[in-house]
């Protein structure tokens, strides 16, 4: 972990700070891509250490006050200039979808800073997690339902209260709380006042280059060549990974039927009424 003197002297212009919350698997990483692309931003994905700190806070490990400072140090060492480089005109960072639980911190931490959230939703979302994670022949096992819930539980304050020791949760019902522990975090920050340009992946897969373009200009970034931009839209974001989209339109891993009709009713539990 970083220790707050070593991040000290690193000087954020947090109006140049574009820091990305998302549900997952949402159009995140694509959106980071485009980022990445642009000569004048540094994109930065998925660093652990914030990852980390969202535990903290979900477990209370550590105060408030001792998680955004820590915050704040790995957010200047994300913008420190490598040797011999001058320091990036902006720098964007995307989290893992946990992350939400502290972008209250991070923004006290740096006010200037532009916040994106992108979501999905919920069923869609549940059937893409669904086909990118779940290996039906390991869905039933305890060791790997114990590790998402692990995974998520000391994170979202909801899933947390759904935990049964020795017991551990379906799949299906796991990565749905995270979508509503998520969302519910939002929800909270954004009552704290904290603005943010949110865009949902419909968004982004049907009128990409349209939404694309209001987040870069909610971040105040010029762009003097679109076909960049273009190009990046045009490509898999996921290509060459473990869910590239030729290994996950697998039939077998879909969402079954009875799993959608179950989450459906939890969502309406949980007051997100679904017509998908």
């Amino acid at each position: 972990m970083i220790l707050p003197s070593q991040a000290a002297d690193v000087e954020v212009d947090d109006s140049r700070l574009v820091l990305i919350q998302s549900v997952g698997r949402c159009g995140s990483t694509l959106v980071s891509r485009v980022f990445e692309s642009l000569d004048s931003v540094r994109s930065l994905s998925e660093p652990d250490a914030f990852t980390n700190l969202a535990g903290w806070r979900g477990s209370a490990l550590a105060s408030d006050g001792v998680i955004r400072r820590m915050a704040d140090s790995c957010v200047r060492m994300c913008c420190k200039p490598l040797a011999g480089s001058e320091a990036p005109s902006y720098v964007a960072i995307k989290f893992r979808s946990q992350c939400i639980e502290i972008d209250d911190l991070l923004a006290e931490a740096f006010p200037a800073a532009r916040h994106i959230y992108l979501t999905r939703e919920p069923i869609s979302r549940l059937d893409s997690t669904y086909r990118a994670f779940i290996d039906p022949e390991t869905v039933d096992d305890n060791d790997y339902r114990t590790l998402i819930e692990d995974t998520f539980a000391p994170v979202h304050p909801l899933i947390e209260g759904e935990v049964i020791k020795g017991k551990p949760m379906s799949a299906w019902k796991l990565f749905l709380l995270s979508w509503i522990g998520n969302n519910g975090a939002f929800r909270k920050v954004q009552d704290k006042g904290i603005p943010y340009c949110v865009a949902v992946f419909s968004e982004i897969k049907n009128n990409g280059m349209e939404t694309i373009s209001r987040i870069l200009d909610y971040c105040a970034i010029p762009v003097a060549d679109l076909s960049v931009i273009e190009e990046c839209l045009s490509r898999d974001s996921q290509k060459g990974s473990g869910i590239d989209q030729n290994l996950i339109n697998n039939p077998a891993k879909r969402l079954p039927e009875e799993m959608r009709i179950k989450a459906q009713n939890l969502l309406a539990l949980y007051g997100y009424p679904t017509e998908e």
